[in-house]
């Protein structure tokens, strides 16, 4: 080959190989621009895969957490429906329990309250009392002037030939001659007489008294009942209680007993003599009998008022009654007075007047109902210690030995007075003396 064909050889072949690098350089510049879009797809491939993965994790962890939160939301409905459960359960169970413990209390209520009303109706069947004890002692406290003065009480009187059924239901006769009786007495204002209190007679004798004294307490109490034996014979009792003076308290006042025991304390009781009935029929046998039950009231009612004066002569006052009674009953008179006169002695003794006072009033009564010698025998001791004793306050002294002095004239002891009336003149003298004198008592 020449040269020239070699060179053209080689000129063309200079080209081919210009052609065959611009190609290769194409090739590979197109082949760089492929890698990098290569790489950038893979780049974005992997990235959207990442974003698709992420995004596949976001959705299953927001499933995961919606899931969850759907199990929490499930999981605190189904606690708080147990728990409303529960509470509706233990509520109900309460409410079962609270109705059964009410049910219980209703029945135990029930039973208490069946059981008070058959002691009550126990109790009022065995009292003697138509109305409750704490407003018996009320009445009786308000009828007495809150203890100042005693309480009469009046019972139905029990025949022993009538059931207890006719007892309590038809009292006797004589209880409305006893009522009315009391009213036309002089000394009527000395007891506090309080009627309807007892609903029947005292047939349950020791228990009744008993319970009466038991509710009354402290309150100075004069009680009247009888019994009626086979419509024959009549037995009046007479019974008082609580009638001497109690201690006084600081104020000077007297002071009230509480929780007195009814069974003891200061009690008497007189039992009148046993006086026949006069049989029924006819009108003279109506009128007899009328006549006789203002007897026995008139006779029960006089020694009730004995308890009255005994509670008045205690307390203070001079005794009266021998003074309402007339001339044809004189044994009786000199009884109640000697009696009465006593009583002074309790009243002196409690500081309710001053022995000597007591003494003067007690030589009056004697000598009012014939007991000369136990009245002059006072009078003398009176007039010894006027005469000796201290003077005192002058009025009262001088008025003491004018008694006393008119006492000794009364009962003839004129010499006695005359020494006693002296000794007045001297100590009125005495006492204008230190007056003008001096200007002293």
């Amino acid at each position: 080959m020449s040269l020239k064909k070699f060179g053209e050889a080689l000129a063309a072949g200079g080209k081919s190989m210009e052609h065959l690098s611009r190609g290769l350089g194409d090739a590979i510049a197109s082949l760089g621009e492929n890698l990098v879009k290569s790489q950038q797809i893979r780049h974005e491939s992997a990235r959207l895969r990442e974003q698709q993965d992420f995004l596949a994790r976001f959705h299953e962890e927001e499933a995961g957490r919606r899931e969850a939160a759907a199990e929490a939301d499930f999981g605190r409905a189904r606690r708080a429906a147990e728990h409303q459960a529960a509470l509706d359960t233990a509520a109900a169970e309460l409410a079962h329990g609270h109705s059964l413990e009410q049910e219980e209390h209703r029945a135990r209520c029930q039973v208490l309250m069946h059981a008070e009303l058959l002691q009550r109706n126990a109790d009022q069947e065995s009292t003697p009392f138509s109305y409750s004890p704490d407003r018996v002692r009320a009445d009786a406290l308000a009828a007495g002037h809150d203890l100042r003065r005693p309480v009469l009480l009046i019972a139905p009187f029990y025949s022993d030939s009538a059931d207890n059924s006719a007892n309590d239901e038809r009292p006797t006769e004589f209880l409305l001659a006893l009522h009315h009786a009391w009213d036309r007495q002089p000394w009527s204002q000395d007891m506090g007489r309080l009627t309807g209190v007892f609903r029947r007679p005292l047939r349950m004798l020791d228990v009744d008294l008993h319970t009466t004294r038991q509710v009354l307490g402290d309150v100075p109490t004069v009680l009247v009942f009888g019994e009626i034996e086979s419509n024959h014979r009549l037995w009046v009792n007479v019974v008082g209680w609580h009638l001497t003076p109690r201690t006084r308290g600081p104020d000077d006042s007297e002071a009230r007993v509480t929780g007195v025991d009814p069974g003891t304390g200061d009690a008497f009781r007189l039992i009148l003599p046993p006086i026949e009935i006069p049989p029924d029929g006819g009108p003279a046998a109506a009128h007899e009998r009328v006549a006789f039950r203002d007897a026995v009231a008139a006779d029960a009612l006089l020694f009730a008022e004995l308890y009255a004066e005994w509670f008045h002569t205690t307390h203070g006052r001079t005794p009266t009654l021998h003074k309402h009674l007339p001339e044809t009953a004189a044994p009786l008179r000199s009884a109640m007075a000697v009696g009465s006169a006593a009583m002074l002695d309790i009243a002196a003794a409690h500081d309710r007047i001053e022995p000597l006072e007591a003494s003067l009033r007690q030589a009056r009564v004697y000598l009012e109902c014939g007991h000369r010698d136990r009245a002059l025998t006072l009078a003398r001791q009176c007039a010894e210690e006027l005469r000796s004793g201290d003077t005192g306050e002058v009025q009262l002294y001088l008025e003491r030995i004018r008694r006393t002095v008119a006492l000794l004239r009364e009962l003839g002891d004129d010499g006695e007075a005359m020494a006693l009336a002296e000794t007045a003149r001297r100590t009125a003298q005495d006492a204008i003396l230190r007056r003008t004198i001096w200007g002293t008592e």
